[in-house]
């Protein structure tokens, strides 16, 4: 009777013990959902109206957590699904205030990214963040001449390359122009139009490696000071 009563204890004892991760399990994933759904209206509330810089900031602090992964994971679907400019740029923002090593994410997925319109969008978001991996996979781009972005009826001149738009952002990001480059590539066609990218392939070339170690050494003394 004893050892009868002693097994339905135990058996009640895990019954309530899986009860209670069940829960668990189903409260963070209504969670996670809540965050899914915070991130897509926070997105159409920012990319709808025009805002000033603190009641953008103001929105997305009071919507979405910035430590959530849910979240985080729900701009990156956002951002592959949209094509117009406020929309990527709103995403942008909120990015921006999330508390993850934001650059490095968008980083890898350039790399890995085949499609010339996702890399476009990549490559929006890419530019607010610095670092030796940003640049790595910026200069990787170099080489896609594809077009980025898809004309519109008022659209005039050469549609912008990958290439095109990786130079201006690591023109601007090493400060590039007091060394002679141009901020853009000309909306030319032909070898005009190449010409500016091959000159920082160049450069590169002979340059990249001191420029990373800089880098570098700027992360690491940010790091340490971040310790202190």
């Amino acid at each position: 009777m004893f050892k009868a009563l002693s097994l339905f204890i135990v058996f009640g004892l895990l019954m309530m013990m899986n009860s209670g991760i069940t829960a668990t399990e189903s409260e963070q994933n209504q969670q996670d959902e809540d965050h899914r759904i915070a991130v897509r209206g926070t997105i159409k509330s920012l990319s709808t109206k025009y805002l000033t810089d603190e009641k953008r900031l103001a929105i997305i602090k009071d919507n979405i957590p910035s430590d959530s992964k849910a979240a985080l994971e729900e701009l990156f679907i956002q951002l592959q699904k949209v094509e117009d400019i406020r929309t990527i740029n709103a995403i942008r923002h909120i990015l921006k205030d999330m508390e993850f090593d934001i650059g490095s994410l968008i980083a890898k997925k350039l790399e890995s990214e085949e499609d010339p319109f996702q890399k476009g969008k990549l490559l929006r978001a890419l530019r607010d963040y610095d670092g030796k991996e940003v640049i790595k996979a910026l200069i990787k781009q170099l080489e896609d001449k594809r077009i980025m972005e898809k004309r519109t009826p008022e659209h005039d001149g050469p549609s912008k390359r990958v290439c095109d738009y990786a130079y201006r952002v690591i023109i601007q990001k090493l400060d590039l122009e007091k060394e002679g480059f141009h901020g853009w590539v000309p909306a030319t066609y032909g070898e005009e139009r190449d010409k500016p990218i091959e000159e920082l392939e160049a450069y590169w070339e002979k340059n990249g490696s001191s420029i990373l170690e800089r880098l570098e050494t700027k992360e690491d003394d940010l790091e340490e000071g971040d310790e202190e």
